[in-house]
This record gives C-alpha cells, structure tokens and sequence, in this order.
C-alpha cells in the first residue's frame, strides 16, 4: 500500500541508522493527544494490527483525492511552523496492507477532539463509527493511515518539506 509520511529530521535519520522507526509516546504532546493516539492502537489492536506499546505511526493514503499524497497545504495544516522550519521530511513508502488501518480524516478529528475537550474515552455510534472507517475507493477523500512501525526496506523516496511561511504565497500543490 502507497503512503506518505511527514517526519522529523531526527525521526528519518533514526529511520535510516536503525532500519526501522515505531512511535514515541514521548513525541506527543499531552495527556489528551495521548488519550487519541490510544484509542486508535486500540482500533489497531482489533484488527490484528499489533503496536505493542509504541504509538502509532501516522501516514498519508490519500489527499484531496483516493490514492493522492499530501502537499504542502497539507503540511501547513498538520504542522506548525516552528517544526517545518525546524526540518521535515516527507518519506513516500509502499507497506504490507495488512499493517494498515485506514481512516477518514474529517470523522477522525470528530473523535479527537473529544479527547481534546476533555472526555477521557469515547464511544461512536454504529453509524459515527462506519463513517469513520469506511474506506470508499473513488471520489474526493481524504484517507489517513496509521501503521504500528516503519521500516527502511519499504521505502521509495525521502525528500525535503520545502519550508514556506504563511506570509509567503505560493502554489503549494506544486511544492511536494
């Protein structure tokens, strides 16, 4: 399966010393992101896909449109500018699907920012829960994808995040 992740320098050299990067817990910022992060390795868990105590890994599917990978509005969004201008990479890889749980982004946030207002878990519907995990392979989408682990051999292409400031205007599409 094609996906595409933003890392940090530190991250990718990691990556390309050790072969292989699983997330840190140390990495994310607070107890509520931490809540979120757990609530997906648990929807992980039930599927098979084994994280064995490290945070997820957090990846691209698809952009805008099924199968299309971030751009540099996507960084901008995801991203602070303190860690685009501290370097990032986009590591563009291709891994087992059976590692992969997919999820649409928009319900994503749905449920995170529940966490982020302060509940400590949270239930969904039948109905919140398909559309957050209903994977449509046409249209305009966007797919995010987390994965227990990243490993060296999967991967296709490392290249820069080109830094740009919000005051700076730019066709961003063309930038990634």
């Amino acid at each position: 399966m094609k996906l595409w992740s933003f890392q940090s320098l530190p991250v990718v050299a990691r990556l390309e010393k050790r072969g292989m990067i699983r997330g840190d817990w140390d990495f994310i910022s607070g107890d509520k992101w931490k809540l979120a992060y757990c609530w997906m390795m648990q929807e992980m868990e039930k599927r098979g896909i084994a994280c064995n105590g490290f945070a997820p890994i957090w990846a691209w599917h698809s952009c805008e449109y099924y199968g299309r990978g971030p751009d540099m509005g996507t960084a901008i969004a995801l991203l602070s500018e303190y860690e685009r201008e501290a370097g990032i990479k986009i590591i563009e890889f291709e891994c087992p699907p059976e590692l992969v749980l997919l999820s649409r982004y928009g319900p994503w946030n749905d449920v995170f920012y529940q966490f982020i207002d302060g509940k400590e878990d949270v239930s969904l519907s039948p109905r919140e829960y398909r559309k957050l995990f209903r994977i449509i392979h046409k249209g305009q989408q966007e797919y995010q994808a987390t994965l227990p682990y990243l490993k060296l051999e999967w991967v296709k292409d490392i290249r820069d995040l080109p830094f740009v400031s919000l005051e700076e205007e730019y066709d961003w599409a063309t930038l990634v």
